[in-house]
């Protein structure tokens, strides 16, 4: 067990958590914005320049791309990130999987395709004629 005791001045909002999160992963974060203790938090995590967001509806399978696993008709390779390995089709992408990010937890409770990309890209269910902002409004 560790003797680190924190204090109620050592804790950060929910607000500026939710802030530096967002700020970290979307890369839309201005630095003069960070809060000095969530800053000195997260100092190890720089924030992206860049985000090239990949939703491949329709697109090739997992198994024969980013998370081949052995399971699929091509050979895995391994990549410049520790531990992951990408189909031997993507010998270039396996060279930068250091900064890439792969997201394989996401889950939804749609049965339809269709409902589920859309609760994907708003973080809502179908609900008759409401169009709810998608992801290219959240980052705008």
């Amino acid at each position: 067990m560790s003797d680190t005791v924190f204090s109620k001045s050592d804790s950060i909002s929910r607000r500026n958590f939710m802030t530096q999160v967002a700020q970290a992963t979307l890369g839309v974060g201005v630095a003069g914005a960070f809060h000095s203790r969530a800053a000195e938090i997260t100092s190890s995590y720089a924030p992206a320049k860049r985000v090239i967001y990949l939703y491949m509806d329709g697109g090739m399978s997992h198994l024969d791309t980013l998370s081949p696993k052995g399971r699929g008709v091509y050979k895995s390779i391994n990549t410049s990130a520790h531990g992951i390995q990408v189909t031997e089709l993507l010998p270039k992408v396996a060279q930068q999987m250091h900064h890439i990010a792969i997201v394989e937890s996401m889950t939804s409770t749609q049965g339809a395709h269709a409902e589920g990309a859309y609760a994907m890209h708003t973080n809502y269910t179908k609900r008759g004629t409401i169009e709810h902002p998608g992801l290219g409004s959240w980052v705008a």
